[in-house]
């Protein structure tokens, strides 16, 4: 996925795995360091998309795709 002008590519359980070039960037969307560094994600996504670059960056919610790849046990 292209968002905004920057190039950052948005990870999830079906292509994390496929994409062996890209850089991925692991976020909560409630924390406010992950927010004040998108853009310098951005940033670099861009930068290296115009140098010609075959690495891509990429995002992914680590809140949500941690919960839907692993089994959590109950307590015992």
């Amino acid at each position: 996925v292209l968002l905004g002008s920057a190039f950052v590519e948005e990870l999830d359980d079906t292509n994390l795995i496929t994409l062996t070039t890209v850089s991925p960037q692991f976020y909560a969307p409630w924390c406010s360091f992950c927010k004040q560094l998108d853009p310098v994600w951005h940033q670099i996504g861009s930068e290296l998309r115009s140098l010609g670059s075959p690495v891509r960056v990429g995002k992914s919610d680590a809140t949500t795709l941690y919960w839907s790849n692993y089994s959590h046990p109950a307590p015992t």
